[in-house]
């Protein structure tokens, strides 16, 4: 069964992602061709089409109305009422995805404004769309994916539950709890022996990383 701290562990982890969102997620450039004379121009940063940035403004301004309230201790009452036009808002701005950019800071704003109207599935929605823009990597990825695969468990979503707690492990996650819900995701899907051979994965993965096994 899923810990009960997972919900606010969901809340208080997203932090990190949050902070690159905020401040712009590095592109790595390909690198220089061997020859000086044909060295390859640096790819071009992910953008947002200009659909979405027009149909993002008013989210932009309900969540910053939200977080001013917020950083003014207002009740959550007073914030969740400032903020309920976001969820019709953004779902306009949902319809102008054009771009991975688009994708990655519609659930940004989703996941933000789920926490502001204490909607789950909003939340949910956010991190899914963050997840799927393909823009996160590394450890932020990581920790995205599990969060996903976490929310994909307790709504009994266990393909998609499968599908990104296999990555997080994988990468050696240092949460076991992920190790754990990908095996009972497997154990729910009725596949007991996938079950078993995710738990050993795990196993082998941090053994091999050269961490301490629970």
């Amino acid at each position: 069964m899923i810990r009960s701290s997972l919900f606010n562990r969901t809340a208080l982890g997203m932090a990190v992602a949050f902070g690159l969102v905020a401040g712009g997620i590095g592109v790595s450039t390909p690198a220089l061709a061997k020859e000086k004379e044909k060295k390859e121009k640096p790819a071009a940063k992910p953008s947002n089409s200009k659909e979405f940035v027009q149909a993002y403004g008013p989210v932009q301004a309900t969540i910053k109305a939200g977080q001013d309230l917020k950083a003014k201790k207002a009740s959550a009452d007073e914030i969740k009422a400032a903020v309920a036009n976001g969820p019709a808002q953004l779902a306009a701005a949902e319809a102008q995805i054009k771009s991975p950019m688009d994708r990655l800071i519609a659930g940004d704003a989703a996941f933000k404004l789920g926490q502001m109207v204490n909607d789950k599935a909003l939340m949910a929605r956010g991190l899914n769309n963050m997840l799927d823009s393909g823009q996160l990597e590394g450890a932020s990825r990581d920790q995205v994916a599990f969060f996903v695969g976490s929310f994909a468990y307790e709504d009994k979503n266990y393909p998609r539950a499968i599908e990104t707690l296999t990555s997080v492990v994988n990468t050696n996650y240092a949460d076991d709890s992920a190790a754990e819900l990908l095996g009972q995701s497997h154990f729910a899907s009725g596949n007991p022996v996938a079950g078993l051979a995710a738990i050993d994965n795990a196993i082998k993965v941090r053994t091999a990383a050269g961490g301490a096994v629970p």
